[in-house]
């Protein structure tokens, strides 16, 4: 048998060459290469002393594994380096972390800015003590300078995402929660500004812990005003239904403890976040997601959506769909068979439901090739006899302006897929370990109908080519 873990190993999503990672931390955009940082394990597959692991590219596709960034070295790190963010400050990147008992934050360095690879940090702390009651603080934001010239930085406490201020970026002062909780603990909180609008993004990880722990990024969107008083935090009021409430989940699947960084070449704000994943055999846990950009919702006001970087067009070999359907209908309980796509695909995929009442249909994906009547992955939609849609189980909101055409794209990466409805209004990320790994590359896929007859629009299926590193193409520090 092959290596299961070169088998389940993504072709283009960014991990690194094996063992633990979780949330990405520190993205950023410095002397024109990306660095990608990361909750890292570098002695096992499994979760352990976190370090931050370090990735980099030049095109936010094609990661190179770099040592590990930060380790636990002081007794004030109590055993860990957690989540945090990077900041350029003064024409270099800063990163701001915080410690496995949250109770402080620290800053690092580069020791040599004229270092592509940014190897080597130079640690300056602790900076920030955790204030009394504040329970967890921890996974400070990305900073930002106000127009009073006081740097503000997020990070979460038990009470909500708390702000603190800094004339100097050295010395901060607590101001207060920037937006107090409803709902659980607000991990890995995220501040930004919506793109073309004058809106601002509060996005944060609700961790609830009740009988089960559940795990969700949210966001919701409002306006932001400076207060310049370094003692009080700046005011934030939504507009928008409240963090843990309504359809404001940034992904309805696996994908938590998202990180988001501007990208100033292209102009844009880019999100990464973690799927949690590991298969049998193999020496490797979690990846991170595809990077997508953050747009407002074409389609109604004080929304976003979220959608896979184009750069991802570059990696489609050949250029053109290997697979195409132009309109055909579908009748209930027959299916269309795709065979020999391999497991790194983009398809793009456009229905519509022919009858009234409830239907259920979809594409199915590493459709093994010996029992494609039975072993594969399931893109399941439906619809009930109220016309409400979802996707895996999970609503998702159709408009009038979409007259009736149900529009599904799918990133199929050997072990992880990320599905995007209604032009990226919705998304859905799950993990897939085939259970046959030998036959990776030779998996289909099919586009089935259970209930209702349903129109195929289009179909277009990619191929995607590896942009990952390879564990045997290691490059020698």
């Amino acid at each position: 048998a092959d290596d299961p873990a070169a088998a389940y190993r993504t072709g283009y999503h960014p991990q690194p060459l094996k063992n633990w990672i979780n949330d990405p931390n520190g993205p950023v955009y410095f002397n024109g290469t990306y660095h990608l940082f990361m909750q890292y394990n570098p002695d096992s597959w499994q979760w352990g002393p976190m370090h931050w692991g370090h990735l980099k590219s030049k095109d936010l596709l094609h990661w190179e594994d770099l040592p590990p960034a930060l380790g636990p070295e002081y007794d004030w790190e109590c055993g860990g380096i957690f989540s945090g963010s990077a900041t350029i400050f003064e024409g270099r990147p800063v990163l701001t972390y915080s410690v496995m008992c949250c109770e402080v934050e620290a800053q690092a360095y580069p020791m040599d800015v004229s270092d592509p690879d940014l190897v080597s940090w130079k640690k300056l702390g602790p900076l920030i003590r955790s204030p009394d009651g504040c329970d967890g603080m921890r996974d400070p934001t990305t900073a930002w300078k106000g127009e009073d010239g006081i740097w503000r930085q997020v990070s979460g406490c038990i009470w909500g995402p708390t702000m603190w201020k800094s004339k100097d970026f050295t010395n901060w002062t607590e101001a207060g929660p920037l937006f107090p909780t409803q709902f659980g603990f607000q991990e890995c909180p995220d501040f930004f500004q919506l793109p073309g609008t004058d809106l601002h993004v509060l996005k944060a990880s609700l961790l609830i812990q009740d009988a089960t722990i559940q795990k969700q990024d949210w966001w919701t969107v409002g306006n932001y005003t400076e207060v310049s008083d370094i003692n009080k935090p700046d005011l934030f009021v939504n507009v928008s239904t409240d963090v843990g409430a309504g359809m404001n989940r940034l992904d309805m699947g696996l994908m938590y403890a998202s990180k988001t960084f501007y990208d100033p070449p292209n102009d844009r704000r880019v999100l990464i976040g973690w799927i949690t994943i590991h298969c049998n055999n193999t020496d490797w846990s979690g990846v991170e997601t595809f990077p997508r950009v953050i747009l407002p919702d074409p389609m109604r006001e004080n929304s976003i959506i979220t959608v896979p970087i184009p750069e991802i067009e570059s990696l489609y070999d050949p250029a053109t769909p290997i697979f195409h359907s132009d309109e055909k209908v579908i009748e209930e309980g027959n299916h269309i068979l795709i065979t020999k796509t391999g497991s790194q695909l983009d398809i793009f995929a456009n229905f519509s439901i022919v009858n009234d009442g409830a239907a259920e249909f979809g594409l199915r994906v590493f459709v093994d090739p010996d029992e494609p009547t039975t072993v594969y992955q399931e893109i399941s939609m439906k619809r009930n006899s109220n016309g409400e849609m979802t996707l895996f189980g999970e609503p998702f909101q159709m408009y009038e302006d979409d007259n009736g055409v149900i529009s599904i794209r799918a990133l199929v990466d050997r072990s992880v897929v990320e599905c995007f409805v209604q032009g990226g209004r919705q998304s859905y990320s799950q993990a897939y370990c085939a259970p046959n790994p030998d036959y990776i590359d030779k998996m289909g896929v099919q586009v089935f109908v259970n209930k209702n007859d349903v129109k195929i629009l289009s179909v277009d299926i990619f191929n995607v080519e590896t942009a990952n590193q390879k564990p045997d193409m290691r490059i020698e520090q």
